[in-house]
C-alpha cells in the first residue's frame, strides 16, 4: 500500500517506534520464519522450554471461538498510534494505519482466531515494537526456537513450520508490510508466536 517510505525501518515509519540502533538484521542471520542460522544453544531468557510437553502440538490459547467483533482488541493496539498520526496531521500515516487495521480485522476473521488468541498476538506485536530486540538477541532466539520446535514436532517439523509460514504469507496479502515487520522486529523468532501460527495453519489444513 502506498504512503510508506520503504527505505525506512518499518517499526519507526509505520508505528512511530524508534528501534534500537542494533536492530538491523545481521548479514548471516535472520528471524526464524525467514530462515535463520542453524546452530546450537540453550533456551533464551523469555523463551519457554518445551521439554515438559508430552507429544503432539502445544496448543496456544486460540480456542474459544471467534468473537462477534475484534474492535476492542484492535482499538487497544491502534488507537494510540492513530491519535498520534492525527495529532501530527500525517495523512500518509493515517491512511497506512487504516489499511493495516482493516487488513488485520479481515485476517482475524478469515482464520477465525479466538478472542484470547487475538489479544495475545497483538500484545506480542506491541511488545516487540515498544521494546526492540538487538540483533544478538534475535539470533539467539532464532537458534532457540528452531531447537525447541524440532524437539516438539520431531519428524513433522518441516510440515509444521511450513504451515506457520503459509499463515504469515496469507496474512501478508491483506496486511501491509507484515513480513517486513516480523523480520525486522524479531517477532518471527518468538517461540510462542510461531506456535500460534502453526496452530492456525494446522486448523486451516496447511500442515501437509
Amino acid at each position: 500500500m502506498g504512503g510508506l517510505n520503504m527505505d525506512q525501518n518499518f517499526a519507526n515509519e509505520f508505528y512511530g517506534v524508534k528501534p534500537a540502533e542494533s536492530q538491523s538484521p545481521a548479514p548471516n542471520t535472520g528471524d526464524f520464519l525467514s530462515g535463520g542460522t542453524t546452530n546450537t544453544g540453550g533456551i533464551v531468557a523469555g523463551q519457554e522450554d518445551v521439554s515438559t510437553y508430552e507429544g503432539g502440538l502445544h496448543r496456544p490459547n486460540l480456542e474459544g471461538g471467534a468473537p462477534t467483533t475484534y474492535d476492542p482488541i484492535l482499538n487497544s493496539f491502534f488507537e494510540g498510534r492513530e491519535y498520534m498520526a492525527r495529532f501530527d496531521k500525517d495523512e500518509l500515516q493515517i491512511e497506512a494505519l487504516a489499511a493495516t487495521r482493516a487488513g488485520a480485522n479481515e485476517v482475524l476473521r478469515a482464520f477465525e482466531v479466538g478472542e484470547t488468541g487475538a489479544k495475545e498476538i497483538f500484545d506480542t506485536f506491541n511488545n516487540y515494537l515498544e521494546y526492540p530486540r538487538s540483533e544478538e538477541t534475535i539470533e539467539a532466539m532464532t537458534i532457540s526456537t528452531e531447537q525447541a520446535l524440532k524437539k516438539e514436532f520431531g519428524h513433522d517439523y518441516d510440515k509444521m513450520v511450513g504451515a506457520a509460514k503459509r499463515v504469515l504469507q496469507e496474512a501478508a496479502k491483506k496486511i501491509p508490510n507484515l513480513i517486513e515487520t516480523v523480520n525486522e522486529t524479531g517477532i518471527g523468532s518468538d517461540l510462542n508466536f510461531v506456535r500460534r501460527l502453526v496452530f492456525i495453519g494446522k486448523r486451516r489444513g496447511f500442515a501437509k
